[in-house]
């Protein structure tokens, strides 16, 4: 992988990309949580025998830095984005993956810019608020107030590693398929940051509503949801398919939260066969 950094117009974003080879563009935003492209490689870069990757740690993730401003919008991180694809452009067709929370960002941004991207892959993530309401009695387990404590500690000390050790307490509801033990095993390979979780917890999901965004979007869109995903329930997948015009959904069964890392055979082969249509159609 070839890293680089991005200077934006709000600070700073790293960038990894895979050789040049002008096959078209993906460009990966993570989920969530505090996390970071390490969400997301090394398990989709089997994907390089289709496409040419640039994974991006979203502001406040990863090597990123802090937004500026310490505004952590969806239209904020679509900015971002925005401003890395003008810099790093390399082919006339791109597309944009998004996985949890970063399709949410990818849904804002292709409504915001509608005409940059000719394709999109959206990986278990939701439209409205209900992924925060219908995950089921398991979600109980997050403890909000813990969660807070660990974001305030992050603040005053980045090394401190409460955050990170919560994250990885959470396994098994992000990897159900796993046993206990082999799910924080995952989580814990993952680089955790609290920069943006407070702000957005606060001011992005409680009655988020990205229908409008999602109707907007015209272009060929992949749909996954893994039919044990405990974090968001596959029902939000299936209204994203229903409110983007072009989109096929692909349940993953016995998959959770994270099926290209769980079933990555069958991610791939879903993703290869849906691009050769799409190829085919247009």
């Amino acid at each position: 992988m070839i890293e680089s950094k991005i200077v934006t117009q709000k600070g700073s974003v790293a960038v990894y990309s895979t050789e040049s080879s002008g096959r078209p563009q993906l460009y990966c935003i993570h989920g969530g949580m505090g996390l970071s492209s390490d969400s997301l490689m090394p398990w989709l870069l089997p994907l390089a025998t289709i496409f040419d990757l640039v994974f991006i740690d979203q502001r406040g993730c990863g090597k990123s830095t802090p937004a500026k401003d310490s505004s952590y919008l969806f239209s904020d991180f679509a900015g971002d984005i925005l401003e890395v694809v003008r810099k790093t452009r390399s082919n006339d067709i791109i597309g944009i993956f998004g996985h949890s929370m970063g399709g949410m960002i990818a849904v804002e941004t292709l409504a915001l810019f509608p005409d940059i991207f000719q394709f999109a892959i959206l990986s278990n993530s939701a439209i409205d608020a209900s992924w925060r309401s219908d995950g089921g009695n398991d979600l109980s387990s997050f403890k909000t107030d813990a969660m807070i404590d660990a974001v305030k500690l992050y603040a005053s000390d980045p090394s401190n590693r409460r955050l990170r050790d919560l994250a990885i307490a959470y396994g098994p509801l992000y990897f159900p398929e796993l046993a206990e033990n082999d799910a924080r095993t995952e989580m814990a390979k993952f680089t955790y940051r609290g920069d943006a979780m407070s702000f957005m917890n606060e001011n992005c999901f409680p009655g988020m509503d990205l229908r409008n965004q999602a109707e907007s979007i015209h272009i060929p869109t992949l749909i996954f949801s893994g039919e044990a995903d405990l974090v968001v329930p596959p029902h939000c997948s299936v209204a994203i398919a229903e409110s983007v015009p072009q989109s096929v959904h692909i349940a993953i069964e016995g998959a959770g939260h994270f099926p290209f890392i769980t079933q990555p055979n069958k991610f791939f082969k879903q993703v290869s066969q849906w691009w050769e249509e799409t190829r085919r159609k247009s």
